[in-house]
């Protein structure tokens, strides 16, 4: 692997778009290779990465500008987390918070995937270990979703389309329709587990993703990239298997019943964030997707947290659109979250 860099002035006043020649390829197994970058990076360095590619629709530059001022960026994010994390110290006095919050990198600008003729550029962060637990959950809970040890949020010029979206778990009710979807598949048992990958997990996987996004930027995932999408956490990470009860199976283990859909998700201390989710494409009309976010709602209710996180809705995208019929639920807003109920504005 070559890397070649260059060293660049680290912008001092407000951030403006980077001013590094880009290229692009197509967007693929995200975390691991963002985070070999992250780690090739040293302070207002811009790296060319000529093995650079993201997963999950996530841009892929090959020259990143980094890190951006920290105090810059908390000022811009979600929730004001300059305001949350005590970043302003007395007196010119930088405080503990200020020492140990993250630094942040932003990707060049990439067609979007959701709106037509808009360009969208991410800001991430790499999640190791050192970093205190309280921090990444704050992330997580506040606008940012995670691909890997990767956490990322939309920072786009002139945009603010992607909105985070959580179900109020606890006054959720579903309609007809999804208690339909939850009669339609009530020989599912759903089993929660360690996020250890499998082989039969990986073949659902695949034949999920030839049929439904052959087109897309995990259309070429091999076994280690989805081995390392599950495994590669620093948080608190399960999986849900969805396995269909045989008849007469009085006398087969559950894990030799068929596997139907898996969802990856994490434990935060406010809720459960839906990471990825995927399922037999050949039972359409069990409405699998659906069915899976109504278990979570429920296991989330059981457990005691309040918020089920579905990642970003985006209005006008029809890829999106399913998110809002789950609620009451809270969208991100500019400095807090918004409560919005059912047949409101905006669904």
């Amino acid at each position: 692997m070559t890397i070649r860099s260059e060293w660049i002035k680290a912008p001092l006043g407000r951030i403006e778009p980077p001013k590094v020649q880009v290229a692009y390829k197509r967007p693929m197994a995200f975390g691991r290779r963002c985070a070999q970058l992250v780690n090739s990076m040293t302070r207002a360095r811009a790296v060319s990465h000529g093995d650079f590619r993201l997963r999950q629709n996530i841009p892929s530059p090959r020259h990143v500008i980094g890190p951006l001022p920290s105090l810059e960026i908390a000022a811009s994010l979600p929730l004001s987390l300059e305001r949350l994390w005590g970043l302003k110290g007395k007196r010119g006095k930088m405080t503990e918070q200020q020492k140990k919050f993250p630094e942040f990198y932003v990707t060049a600008p990439q067609p979007c995937p959701y709106l037509a003729g808009r360009l969208e550029r991410k800001l991430f962060t790499h999640l190791t270990n050192d970093k205190p637990p309280e921090l990444i959950d704050r992330l997580l809970t506040t606008g940012f979703r995670r691909s890997q040890n990767i956490a990322y949020v939309p920072y786009c010029e002139g945009c603010q389309a992607c909105v985070s979206v959580r179900v109020l778990v606890d006054e959720f009710e579903p309609n007809r329709s999804m208690s339909r979807i939850t009669a339609r598949n009530r020989r599912l048992v759903a089993r929660r587990i360690a996020p250890e990958p499998s082989s039969e997990q990986y073949r659902l996987f695949r034949t999920y993703i030839d049929a439904r996004h052959s087109d897309g930027g995990m259309a070429d995932m091999s076994v280690l990239d989805y081995r390392m999408m599950i495994e590669d956490s620093v948080i608190d990470t399960f999986l849900t298997e969805y396995r269909e009860k045989p008849e007469g199976a009085m006398d087969l283990a559950i894990d030799q019943w068929p596997l139907k859909a898996v969802a990856l998700c994490d434990r935060l201390t406010d809720g459960i964030s839906m990471v990825y989710s995927f399922y037999d494409p050949a039972e359409a009309n069990a409405s699998l997707g659906t069915f899976m976010i109504l278990d979570h709602i429920a296991f989330a209710r059981r457990i005691g947290l309040p918020h089920l996180y579905l990642g970003y809705w985006i209005e006008g995208s029809r890829k999106m659109a399913y998110k809002a019929k789950f609620g009451p639920q809270e969208r991100l807003g500019t400095d807090t979250w918004e409560r919005v109920d059912p047949g409101s504005s905006g669904e």
